[in-house]
């Protein structure tokens, strides 16, 4: 599947002139949704809404300043209020920003069980998620063992101004052992639309599901479709890496199989109910 090139961006870009954002060749955008005190990032509903218009697929960030189960599971739930309350897409995925020095923990287990925490309120609202930190993080800090979510890690090969759409230098994409939802690898980016520097990612699969129904059966190997291709879009938001071609193989049940296992699912490789629902149906 071809990589998909994107952006993440909050009130410090200030107004976005999306139009131009899709035009330069944009396929995803990660939102700030939040801030510290839980309000609202100043320009989310802005930003939300151009996207949407625009067709750009999309999903959110909230910078971490939870270490505590409690604290983890507030900070989700205005996450999650705050998607509804913006209409967000089924299945949108929120990426939990682990990187600031205050969180940073003595007892690796707190913060552990904290990501944890968050991960339950905002799945069981129907929405994705995911870890995003830097290189040094996933390496020294996290408990990756314990975290099966898929993961977007920062690591920046240059420090010079980077077009949007110029492809990193492959030997430094980071490895992972959870599934690599994407690399964000310069600070520095130039796009038409955007003032200023702005985050550039390399994305690898589908990141988003707004094109095909959510649909009303059971689905198993065999099966062709859109429903089959809202399936596999599904699946790539967690990480599976699936082509969208509305053929249910061996690849996409053993996909569906996987993502059973992770989350607490009947492990049959059959798309029934319970597994529907946990997809975002």
């Amino acid at each position: 599947m071809s990589n998909i090139y994107g952006i993440d961006v909050s009130a410090w870009q200030g107004t976005i002139d999306w139009a131009k954002v899709k035009r330069a060749g944009c396929g995803h955008a990660v939102l700030k949704i939040n801030m510290k005190n839980l309000a609202a990032d100043k320009q989310f509903a802005a930003n939300i809404k151009g996207c949407k218009a625009q067709g750009i697929p999309y999903g959110v960030y909230r910078y971490v300043y939870e270490s505590t189960e409690a604290a983890a599971k507030k900070a989700a739930q205005s996450v999650v209020e705050l998607l509804k309350k913006y209409d967000a897409a089924p299945g949108t995925v929120v990426w939990w920003d682990v990187e600031d020095a205050s969180i940073k923990p003595t007892a690796k287990t707190t913060l552990t069980s904290s990501i944890l925490a968050a991960q339950k309120v905002i799945e069981s609202a129907g929405f994705g998620f995911g870890v995003y930190c830097g290189k040094y993080w996933y390496d020294s800090v996290l408990q990756t063992k314990q975290l099966s979510c898929p993961f977007w890690i920062a690591r920046y090969p240059s420090t010079k101004a980077v077009a949007f759409g110029a492809a990193p230098a492959e030997k430094y994409k980071p490895t992972t052992t959870q599934p690599l939802w994407g690399w964000q690898y310069s600070s520095k980016g130039v796009v038409p639309g955007i003032s200023g520097n702005v985050d550039l990612n390399q994305i690898y699969g589908v990141a988003a599901v707004t094109s095909y129904p959510v649909p009303a059966r059971t689905l198993r190997k065999g099966c062709k479709g859109d429903d089959v291709k809202w399936m596999q879009q599904r699946l790539n938001v967690y990480g599976a890496g699936l082509a969208v071609d509305g053929d249910f193989g061996p690849v996409t049940e053993a996909a569906v199989r996987e993502y059973q296992l992770r989350h607490g699912l009947a492990v049959d490789g059959i798309t029934g109910p319970a597994t529907r629902k946990a997809l975002g149906a």
